[in-house]
């Protein structure tokens, strides 16, 4: 499942009317079960916390070179580059434009893993003129600077590597693929009236 820049998806997430009254909207993605999801809750549980896209692709803005791999030996799932390829970028966007709201405040988990000479930057951007350049692998926290915009952008960057498994050297959402409600990408944004 390879997807390039310039193809057929440019997903954006927008607010629900659930999340405008709940004043928070939360994107949720699993690489276990490939799904994302968009309950406000903590926990997911089986059977009443169903996902609402199924695939990496279906909600994704745009993607260079990247690709799902699961390892059966392992039971790993994780999101990497496409094996030729030196480097790699997904994007994914929410738009609160025709909500009438902006961002009052983010949290964010991005979870990724670097091996040997890997490199894996985030970048999360508001349309307030807010960048934030993360140059670690994974990010849990607050996202300072995202108050008042109306559209935001996190986009992961995968480059580097050692040899002919460079592709493998970054990798995002690394999980058991047994933890099928666990979602190491979380984007919890609370909701404010424009």
């Amino acid at each position: 499942a390879v997807l390039t820049a310039k193809t057929d998806t440019c997903y954006i997430f927008e607010p629900s009317a659930e999340d405008v009254s709940a004043g928070r909207m939360r994107v949720r993605y699993s690489a276990a079960s490939d799904a994302y999801f968009r309950q406000h809750a903590d926990g997911l549980r089986a059977g009443s916390d169903e996902p609402v896209l199924h695939g990496w692709k279906a909600g994704i803005f745009m993607a260079d070179n990247v690709q799902r791999k699961v390892e059966n030996d392992w039971k790993m799932a994780y999101l990497a580059r496409r094996v030729a390829a030196a480097k790699a970028t997904a994007s994914w966007t929410l738009d609160l434009s025709a909500s009438s709201c902006v961002v009052a405040a983010a949290t964010a988990r991005l979870s990724g893993d670097v091996f040997a000479s890997g490199v894996l930057t985030w970048c999360v951007s508001g349309d307030n003129g807010c960048v934030l350049e993360l140059d670690r692998a994974s990010h849990s926290g607050r996202l300072d600077g995202l108050a008042g915009a109306s559209m935001l952008t996190v986009t992961a960057t995968l480059s580097g590597g050692d040899g002919d498994v460079a592709w493998q050297h970054t990798q995002l959402f690394r999980q058991s693929s047994e933890e099928a409600r666990v979602c190491p990408f979380d984007l919890d944004v609370r909701l404010t009236q424009a």
